[in-house]
């Protein structure tokens, strides 16, 4: 092989390790507007839910309330579009919160848990709003990875804390 041959070789390897990072590049840059666009859709939903609750609570208009409170059970209806809408939600209001448990290794799910813990509700209700028996094993999964046990704190308060730093 000559030495024309090898410089070829070497700038078309080159060329399509450059044009291969740039389809990866762009790729990741569609999944960043997807990303953003699901936390704005996140945001301006619950913030619609709660202006319009808020309408109708200072207009003291009862059918515009039970319009409100219709709405809000709709939102909170099925657990796992809830969930999901939530994480995004916490991601945009409480970025580093989010970012935590990301770093301690939490799943999609466990932050979804998490998030509902740092709303103010106790493992029982969690459970039972998203159909599980149990919240132990979801408690001793998430407790494992940030590194505390059930004898430290309690999970809720400490995700509380966390929310609040």
């Amino acid at each position: 092989m000559s030495t024309f041959e090898i410089i070829c070789a070497v700038l078309i390897v080159v060329l399509s390790i450059y044009l291969f990072m740039e389809k990866v590049k762009n790729e990741k840059g569609e999944e960043d507007l997807k990303n953003k666009q699901k936390l704005i859709e996140a945001s301006k939903e619950r913030l619609s839910l709660f202006d319009n609750h808020i309408a109708a609570l200072i207009s003291r208009n009862f059918d515009k309330i039970d319009k409100s409170n219709d709405s809000i059970d709709r939102f909170v209806a099925n657990p796992i579009a809830f969930l999901e809408s939530n994480a995004w939600y916490f991601q945009e209001a409480y970025p580093s919160f989010v970012a935590k448990l990301k770093e301690k290794g939490l799943d999609d799910n466990e932050i979804g848990y998490c998030c509902l813990y740092a709303m103010g509700l106790k493992g029982k209700e969690i459970s039972k709003y998203i159909g599980r028996k149990s919240h132990f094993n979801d408690c001793s999964r998430i407790r494992a990875k940030l590194g505390i046990s059930e004898h430290d704190t309690n999970l809720g308060l400490y995700l509380q804390s966390m929310v609040k730093e």
